[in-house]
């Protein structure tokens, strides 16, 4: 979220703060938040929201594997 509001700084985008307030899921799964951004900064709050998944994405890959059977990720141990 701080690096979001780094990026919006200085913009005045009500809904998009109070998106980050209410720690809103559209905020991550979705671009309705970012409409009243500019368009360069919609592309840079979307390469910092990217950016989280992915290392999120490869955190939660550990610990699924931990759960499922040795070599397949499909089947649960």
């Amino acid at each position: 979220m701080r690096r979001i509001a780094d990026a919006v700084s200085g913009d005045r985008v009500p809904g998009l703060r109070a998106a980050m307030r209410n720690n809103d899921i559209m905020l991550f799964l979705g671009d309705g938040a970012l409409r009243e951004l500019p368009d360069d900064k919609q592309r840079a709050v979307d390469t910092v929201v990217c950016n989280f998944l992915h290392v999120a994405w490869r955190k939660r890959q550990k610990l699924w594997r931990s759960a499922c059977a040795e070599g397949n990720d499909w089947r649960l141990k």
